[in-house]
């Protein structure tokens, strides 16, 4: 027996505008699959592992606050303890956040390619979609200001490595500050250009959600 397509028509029958559309949806969600799996995979695990020597660093640091901040300030090592916490909460929360919209995409997927009465399937795309779509913008936003922070705490670490040499004298370690330093600038560098790029897959987004709500049966 043929498979029956999106809009319940034999598999030899002309493609309907829903057809296309549903057709237009399910490339836009493995689209954004493969980049996710990307972000997941590729991005998160180089950018967990540059920042690894960072938190070390930085708890170095903050366990020798009273030693270093008459020299530094006690706004740089506040800044850079709140920091770190959010990196880390972050490296733990945004992969969280992309496996389960790679989750949730596979069923929308599964949803299309298993065929249902085409208005059922109008109604069940709607909301999936939807809500896929809100999983995309979540996920850039946690990105975005992961950067943010990144960048932030970047500026407090420039700011230990302005007075390395003198602190070197109190605790010698603290000249590691100019590799972590250079870890933070690549970090920066690449989630700039993964931020640069979800906006407009964040666009994509909203736009494949709209088409979605407009699905109608022929």
């Amino acid at each position: 027996m043929a498979k029956p397509t999106k809009s319940g028509k034999d598999s030899g029958g002309t493609p309907s505008p829903m057809d296309k559309s549903v057709d237009e949806i399910e490339a836009y969600i493995n689209q954004w699959q493969s980049r996710l799996f990307n972000l997941w995979k590729v991005v998160f695990k180089k950018v967990a592992a540059k920042l690894k020597s960072t938190v070390f660093f930085v708890s170095r640091v903050l366990k020798e606050t009273g030693k270093i901040v008459s020299t530094v300030g006690k706004k740089v090592v506040e800044t850079m303890q709140r920091s770190v916490s959010f990196i880390e909460d972050t490296l733990k929360r945004t992969p969280m956040l992309i496996k389960m919209a790679l989750r949730f995409g596979s069923k929308i997927i599964a949803v299309i390619r298993k065929g249902m009465e085409p208005k059922k399937l109008a109604g069940t795309l709607k909301r999936m979609v939807t809500r896929y779509a809100n999983m995309v913008r979540r996920i850039a936003t946690s990105v975005t200001d992961f950067l943010k922070e990144i960048d932030v705490l970047g500026g407090v670490l420039s700011i230990v490595n302005a007075f390395k040499t003198a602190l070197s004298f109190i605790v010698p370690w603290i000249l590691e500050v100019a590799s972590v330093s250079s870890a933070i600038r690549k970090v920066s560098s690449m989630l700039r250009k993964v931020v640069k790029l979800m906006k407009t897959e964040v666009r994509d987004a909203v736009k494949m959600s709209k088409k979605a709500s407009r699905l109608k049966p022929a």
